[in-house]
């Protein structure tokens, strides 16, 4: 009995004391650029920074989606995909862009007092490829 225990207690000592690696190839760079941090705000600071971050905006009110980039290189097509509560396309946003390294982009949408209340999607694209979502709400 003690020798299964002890067998079983060196078995756990003996793998737990291993370091098991995550990647067994590779340098672990992310290849191609990615979003490092994206919010929604009120507006955006002469020095390109974000301003009354939130997520609840109000008819006659501009929505600003900032983005963060990192690894971004060369020539990129950043599509934004405003949707309105109901589904359909608010508007499409889209610019062609360059960078070295850390990137900063951003899309505005001026909301009239008609414009639907409820919750909106902000859908972000790279070259064409889903990235991501943020969403915000409409309120009276």
């Amino acid at each position: 009995m003690w020798k299964k225990l002890l067998v079983l207690v060196s078995a756990i000592f003996l793998f737990s004391a291993c370091e098991i690696p995550i990647h067994s190839s590779g340098t672990g760079e992310i290849e191609g650029p990615y979003i490092v941090e994206s919010v929604l705000a009120s507006g955006i600071n002469d020095d390109g920074f974000p301003i009354g971050i939130t997520d609840e905006f109000y008819p006659g009110g501009d929505v600003y989606l900032w983005i963060l980039w990192d690894n971004y290189r060369e020539y990129h097509q950043v599509n934004v995909v405003w949707l309105k509560p109901s589904g359909s396309i608010f508007v499409q946003d889209s610019i062609m862009t360059s960078g070295d390294g850390l990137k900063v982009t951003y899309f505005m949408i001026h909301l009239s007092q008609v414009s639907e209340r409820g919750e909106w999607e902000a859908q972000v694209y790279l070259d064409n490829e889903f990235r991501r979502s943020l969403y915000f709400y409409v309120n009276d």
